[in-house]
């Protein structure tokens, strides 16, 4: 039997109806396929922003606030005082998140009952943003306006004030990040720049600052006087060395934080421009989805109507931490263990640079050794869950008490400038496996629902109580007993812990090896 391939009339009209249904859908799928290579451009795009977001972010608030401490001496300030004053920053940082998450949820509840797609959207990536914006700008400036401060008190308001902004500016960029990110597993390598922003901002701080030392010292009032009746050269070298004089010492650093701080809302606003674009490609790809979009919808009401058990929610929220965090010892542990490095960060933060102006080191010595340590702590971060799963959360956590100690006992004994390196890379290494082993380690505690609430706990211990506590009471240990005493005292701690950390491992390890091979005795039996 042959077929007839010939073109008749209705053939033809049969291939045309095929031919254009064809087209029709490569039409109809372009869009899409386009959509999504535009998703996929957007999620690169917004993955640099956030790394050029966090690193200049980071850099605006490194070049000062690494020699605060030098900045406080210089007024006269006691231990107690500096204790009080580097208290601040954490104690409020524990206190405001919270009710900046309240208010950014309250925002996002507003922008939920927009009615229309596009003005919801164009809500959702300006408010945040908004605030970020506003946020940075004035705990900057507020941050600055310690530059024509004296008194303690006027200080601490000022710092009260700057803390207040600056808290919530790393969670809502976290957010931001999160939320427009394609891969989320990237985020560690976005958050691998803070730490490099960080060590790059002091650098630059500690060579403005030595610069301006060298020029002032060189340069005194008559010197200036003497220049003035001399040639074109002389006049500027006259307003140079005034300008000098006018932004001598940590001022010039204050005004350097300023300039630096237009950068991050620079590359915020780009971030912006990127989240909206993508916005508008998520929506051209979940338009042709609508089941997608009625399952959206019900999970916004389902959202809506928990969101109206307010006090429901809270309390059996409150209930579940305290059942799985403080009710097993393994967790309790762990979560003194937070709290001690914690107070040990706030010590270190306190007194380690004016340890380091005591054994000689030179503001360039402490830029430099923020700098190449913050390329050892970045690459720890980077490579933090290979060294987790080698050694384990647990071995890890033990292992960064130890070396925490072995930091205080080399601050003790520091004699010489060249052991700022090697006590700086200690703590940006330590640093990096830590707290990526404790957030892994925080995350796995409870069910999902309480993972954000169980993390933002975490992060109030050490950040905020931690921190606090550790600079009160070193603050008032090293007024009474003295810079060593403090050091020696914090790296017993940290052996301590260790030590008690180590046994109480090891002693459930064999218990639950013991309990294992009981467990099997009798399922061996039960099979007999």
């Amino acid at each position: 039997m042959t077929v007839d391939t010939r073109r008749t009339p209705h053939n033809s009209r049969i291939n045309d109806k095929n031919d254009s249904k064809t087209d029709d859908d490569e039409i109809e799928s372009s869009p899409s396929a386009s959509a999504s290579v535009s998703a996929s451009a957007s999620s690169t795009k917004i993955f640099v922003l956030g790394c050029l977001s966090y690193f200049t972010y980071t850099v605006s608030i490194g070049v000062d606030s690494s020699y605060l401490s030098l900045y406080y001496k210089s007024k006269g300030f006691d231990g107690t005082t500096l204790g009080m004053i580097y208290s601040l920053t954490p104690l409020t940082t524990f206190l405001t998140v919270p009710i900046w998450g309240i208010l950014t949820a309250a925002v996002g509840d507003d922008d939920r009952n927009s009615n229309s797609n596009s003005k919801r959207n164009e809500k959702a990536t300006g408010r945040p943003f908004q605030i970020l914006y506003l946020n940075i700008f004035l705990a900057t400036m507020s941050q600055i306006s310690l530059a024509v401060l004296d008194e303690p008190i006027h200080m601490m308001i000022a710092i009260v004030v700057a803390g207040i902004f600056q808290s919530p500016i790393k969670p809502m960029l976290d957010g931001v990040i999160m939320d427009h990110l394609g891969d989320r597993s990237n985020f560690g390598k976005v958050r691998f720049f803070t730490i490099l922003g960080s060590g790059v901002g002091t650098n630059l701080g500690g060579l403005l600052l030595n610069m301006v030392q060298q020029s002032t010292n060189g340069n005194d009032d008559q010197a200036i006087t003497d220049h003035r009746d001399d040639d074109n050269s002389s006049y500027y070298d006259y307003y140079w060395n005034y300008a000098l004089k006018l932004f001598s010492g940590f001022n010039l650093l204050f005004l350097a934080r300023f300039v630096l701080t237009m950068l991050p809302l620079l590359c915020i606003r780009q971030l912006q421009i990127a989240a909206t674009t993508k916005i508008k490609n998520d929506n051209k790809l979940s338009s042709n989805h609508s089941r997608e979009y009625k399952s959206n919808k019900a999970s916004n009401t389902f959202t809506a109507t928990k969101n109206k058990e307010g006090s429901t929610s809270i309390l059996s929220m409150a209930q579940g931490i305290a059942n799985h965090c403080f009710r097993d010892t393994t967790h309790l542990l762990f979560f003194t263990c937070i709290y001690i490095a914690g107070a040990s960060g706030g010590v270190s933060d306190t007194f380690s640079y004016l340890r380091y102006q005591e054994a000689g080191c030179s503001t360039t010595h402490m830029g430099q050794s923020k700098l190449f340590s913050s390329f050892a702590g970045g690459a720890m971060f980077w490579y933090s869950g290979n060294v987790t799963r080698l050694l384990g959360i647990e071995n890890v956590l033990v292992l960064s008490l130890i070396l925490a100690g072995s930091r205080f006992s080399l601050l003790k004994r520091m004699d010489h400038p060249y052991y700022i390196y090697l006590v700086d890379l200690i703590r940006s290494t330590t640093f990096g496996a830590f707290w990526s082993a404790s957030t892994i380690y925080a995350s796995e505690i409870g069910p999902p629902s309480l993972r954000a609430t169980v993390l933002l706990l975490l992060n109030g211990i050490y950040n905020g109580v931690g921190r606090s506590t550790g600079a009160v009471v070193g603050g008032k240990f090293q007024a009474l007993f003295g810079t060593n005493t403090l050091f020696l005292c914090c790296s017993r701690i940290n052996y301590a812990l260790a030590l008690v950390m180590g046994v109480y491992l090891y002693y459930r390890k064999n218990k639950q090896r013991d309990s294992n091979y009981v467990d099997s005795v009798i399922e061996a039996k039960k099979v007999k």
